[in-house]
């Protein structure tokens, strides 16, 4: 937030004053200052749900660091990050949680291992994904909801 408030003073300041050797005859153009990072950057539209996904997919493949998973939730609508966190929540609930629906009763553990590096490199992780994802899956309609929530 800091950032971006001073991204609008920095704006403000610059078109404020007059630069060196104006004649005063005409309105000065002001330069904008490329070394500021605008976020979100208000020359794209914000994302919805799918867009908000598709950048984090983005992220982990790409540039799996902070800054750009925070970039992700700066562009995106209010309703694009409620959507998304409904949908991640569906997802924990049912295959990281503990309760009855993540259960597995053979193996007597969770689907889902939240402390592994890669919780869905198993197959009885990757398998809760798979159900609650498919038709009448627990987090089909959230899924459902999330695609159509674009740009």
């Amino acid at each position: 937030m800091r950032t971006t408030i001073f991204a609008f003073l920095s704006m403000m300041t610059v078109a404020g004053f007059s630069g060196c050797g104006d004649s005063g005859n005409t309105t000065p153009m002001p330069k904008n200052d490329l070394s500021v990072k605008v976020s979100p950057d208000l020359t794209q539209p914000l994302n919805g749900c799918n867009g908000l996904s598709n950048c984090i997919i983005d992220c982990n493949d790409n540039n799996p660091v902070q800054s750009c998973y925070d970039d992700c939730d700066a562009g995106a609508t209010q309703k694009g990050l409620d959507t998304f966190n409904a949908l991640i929540q569906c997802i924990d609930d049912n295959c990281f949680g503990m309760g009855a629906a993540a259960h597995n009763a053979d193996s007597g553990k969770s689907y889902c291992d939240p402390m592994s590096n890669d919780p869905y490199a198993d197959p009885v992780c990757n398998d809760c994904g798979n159900r609650i994802f498919a038709a009448g899956g627990a987090c089909r309609t959230a899924l459902g909801t999330c695609q159509a929530d674009k740009p």
